[in-house]
């Protein structure tokens, strides 16, 4: 019993990197939680995709300020995005955004991160191989893990406002006669089937 101990000790420091690392690799959204359509669905999927916008805001007199506004892509002008958010749509100019990340659809990141985590299990079957086949789950996983949860992501300025434009809810446009304050929130209506 004394000499499958130590196999233990690594069993539990491997499972606690595997949790560190899917942790600390995954590219998380801000979108509330089940607003995001699943991948298969995101050609269906009437709704724009989930924005965070990085910019700058100027009231009155005051100095700008740069904030955070997080809400679903609407259109994108020549000059301005339009989202919308928990209390009203906004119109942020083009040339005061400093960054913006586009998530496109669920990333479904965590069961590559539970499959890594059981292939790790798994290895205590190994034996004293353990050490050689339980960094090998941790790593490969993790990697696969960090890959997919940011896979459904666009960042700005790394990709262009315009190609933001094919995730918008009105990819052309804002429709002429559509009254912005019109525009209903995903969670106030029915979602698609």
């Amino acid at each position: 019993m004394r000499i499958h101990r130590p196999h233990w000790r690594f069993l539990r420091l491997f499972v606690a990197l595997t949790q560190l690392m899917g942790v600390v690799g995954c590219a998380g959204s801000s979108a509330p939680l089940g607003w995001l359509p699943a991948s298969t669905e995101t050609q269906e999927d009437t709704y724009g995709a989930w924005i965070e916008v990085r910019h700058y805001r100027r009231i009155a007199d005051l100095p700008s300020e740069e904030v955070t506004t997080t809400a679903e892509l609407i259109a994108i002008s020549a000059t301005t995005v339009f989202v919308l958010g928990n209390d009203s749509t906004h119109a942020i100019r083009s040339q005061n955004i400093t960054r913006a990340r586009l998530t496109r659809y669920e990333s479904a990141s965590h069961k590559l991160a539970e499959w890594t985590f059981l292939g790790t299990l798994s290895t205590i079957s190994h034996g004293f191989f353990l050490i050689l086949t339980a960094p090998i789950w941790i790593l490969g996983g993790s990697i696969a893990t960090s890959k997919q949860s940011s896979r459904p992501n666009l960042d700005y300025p790394e990709h262009s406002l315009d190609e933001f434009r094919l995730y918008a809810r009105f990819p052309q446009g804002i429709p002429s006669g559509l009254s912005l304050l019109e525009l209903k929130r995903r969670d106030e209506q029915a979602r698609p089937k």
